[in-house]
């Protein structure tokens, strides 16, 4: 689906567009490069990009969240550690209610979100710009997503790899600050059904 936005977002500013719409440009792409090709262009950057700000945003966050929790309560390291491994086997526990008090307002998951998130965007922008150079309809001028790549930073150098990385940046702050806001709001709703 990533592939036909960007072919039809490319294709929307020539100055003869070749599709009518969405079902126009599946069309279209498949008799002119191919189903595989047409379809699938750009899958090698676009897995791992994926999978790479997934890493980057989970791993980023959970630790972020840890350490302002543990700021929160102004406790040691072995308390907060105890606190965590008692939970389940004792929540009527002291352990219990600090485990509570260390819970994020959505504001501040959603601001631990963001910062993963940026952290994300910015690691991952250059896979992003080959991505979406393998993705337009100018993308048989490259061998390879390497090539492309290689050929971005040959002719454009590093800031080549980063272009329109401020609208993605913002974009992606907000979509996963809102994405770690929802999911610890609905995680919390359901650790106190289950409890109470």
């Amino acid at each position: 689906m990533q592939c036909i936005q960007v072919k039809m977002a490319h294709d929307a500013y020539s100055k003869v567009p070749r599709f009518h719409g969405f079902v126009s440009a599946i069309v279209g792409i498949v008799r002119a490069e191919g189903l595989l090709k047409g379809l699938y262009a750009g899958l090698g950057p676009t897995v791992l990009k994926g999978a790479v700000n997934n890493c980057i945003r989970f791993s980023t966050f959970s630790e972020l969240k840890y350490i302002y929790q543990k700021y929160k309560l102004n406790v040691a390291d072995n308390r907060l550690t105890a606190t965590f491994e008692n939970f389940s086997t004792c929540p009527e526990s002291d352990h219990f209610q600090a485990v509570r008090e260390a819970i994020l307002d959505p504001l501040e998951t959603m601001l631990l979100g963001a910062i993963s998130g940026g952290l994300s965007a910015i690691a991952t922008h250059p896979i992003d710009t080959v991505k979406s150079n393998m993705q337009s309809l100018s993308a048989d001028k490259y061998t390879s997503s390497w090539n492309c790549f290689l050929s971005i930073l040959r002719n454009q150098g590093l800031p080549g790899l980063y272009q329109g990385m401020a609208p993605r940046f913002v974009r992606v702050c907000l979509e996963i600050g809102l994405h770690f806001s929802l999911y610890e709001q609905i995680a919390c709703r359901i650790d106190e059904s289950l409890f109470n």
